[in-house]
């Protein structure tokens, strides 16, 4: 099978048209580089929460291998919602291609500080998968792999009322894994801070988000 005969599209809000079947209901310009500023690592303060997702929302996929998505619902605490789709299944021997963003869905501007790049920084699953900024080399005869590369890095994005950043993230098998593609849930997730804009000393509030694929 072709490889965009494998398109598996998993929309979430602000994405635009729809393949697969939505189970559940969903909810929901890019800053300039001005906005963006480099910075270390968050010192951790024991008094801040970190929210967590309250629930998940499901989109069944076409294709293979993965046949659902499940999308991190955030309580309405958090300004911040997410988006993810699924523009391509892993096919021939290379990476498949996720289009994830964060949405600020609060009437005023908000800083997102986390490690870079934003919206979404590598991440990888307990079953060997991998999702990142950079694509693996194209393999023949198997599936993509790559590395657990990450930069190490820490960016703050100032977002406006109602405003978005997303951005291309590839999906592929790690290295050391002796399976491809794991039958179970592969879950994705990264810790955000919130501040009140790009100087703000201490966040307002922390929360961890991502989402999960099935492969049957």
């Amino acid at each position: 099978m072709k490889r965009r005969d494998l398109l598996g599209t998993a929309l979430v809000a602000a994405f635009g048209g729809c393949t697969g079947e939505v189970k559940e209901p969903t909810t929901t310009p890019t800053p300039s580089p001005a906005d963006t500023t480099t910075t270390d690592s968050p010192t951790p303060d024991a008094n801040q929460p970190v929210y967590e997702a309250t629930d998940q929302r499901h989109v069944a996929l076409d294709g293979e291998p993965f046949s659902e998505l499940r999308i991190d619902v955030l309580p309405e605490a958090v300004p911040f919602a997410g988006e993810v789709e699924l523009e391509e299944q892993p096919a021939d021997g290379e990476d498949g291609i996720l289009r994830i963003g964060l949405h600020n869905r609060d009437n005023r501007p908000w800083a997102m500080h986390a490690a870079v790049p934003l919206p979404f920084p590598p991440a990888g699953s307990d079953g060997g998968l991998w999702v990142s900024e950079t694509r693996a080399p194209r393999a023949d005869g198997g599936c993509a792999r790559g590395p657990a590369a990450a930069d190490g890095a820490y960016s703050r994005k100032q977002l406006p009322p109602d405003d978005r950043i997303e951005g291309i993230r590839y999906i592929h098998a790690l290295n050391d894994t002796s399976t491809c593609y794991k039958t179970g849930t592969h879950s994705f997730r990264n810790r955000y801070d919130v501040y009140d804009d790009l100087e703000a000393d201490q966040p307002r509030l922390r929360f961890r988000w991502g989402f999960s694929l099935v492969v049957d």
